[in-house]
């Protein structure tokens, strides 16, 4: 019974630490990481952590994206052009809001559950830097800006 009792201790101990023990995580890898030329400093990025295969865990970190308002939004008409309302503007800000996971600002992180919940860019050189972390040795198995297109 005792030991049940231990088990299960430990069990809810681990839970509930769950949110300290990511956050030290992401201390850890940002103690040891050096971001060098052309990379910026960590904190132009906002900075995305999660568990990846067993004892790993993925990284990227993403400047921000300049504002995504639309400028100059014009509709055309049958004969014509015309500025776009309030509301097509409003409605145009909803789209892009749902196809793209909210960037988050510089010097913020945050700790995900999926790879779907990180906003990514196809290209973009050290516009974004993709980092896999090996728990056990405290090593980095990547760290490296995108791809350029």
């Amino acid at each position: 019974m005792r030991l049940l009792i231990l088990i299960g201790g430990l069990l809810l101990s681990s839970c509930t630490n769950l949110s300290s023990q990511e956050e030290e995580l992401m201390n850890a890898i940002e103690r040891a990481v050096i971001l060098s030329p052309p990379m910026k400093s960590l904190d132009a990025y906002g900075r995305y952590y999660r568990y990846a295969e067993p004892g790993n865990i993925a990284a990227v970190y993403l400047i921000p994206a300049p504002s995504s308002e639309p400028e100059g939004c014009s509709v055309m008409t049958e004969n014509d052009m015309r500025d776009c309302t309030a509301e097509e503007v409003d409605e145009l800000r909803q789209r892009a809001a749902t196809k793209v996971p909210r960037e988050l600002p510089a010097g913020a992180r945050r700790w995900v559950d999926k790879a779907t919940e990180i906003p990514e860019i196809n290209d973009g050189g050290c516009q974004q830097v993709n980092i896999l972390y090996d728990v056990a040795t405290r090593r980095f198995l990547r760290l490296e800006c995108n791809g350029e297109a």
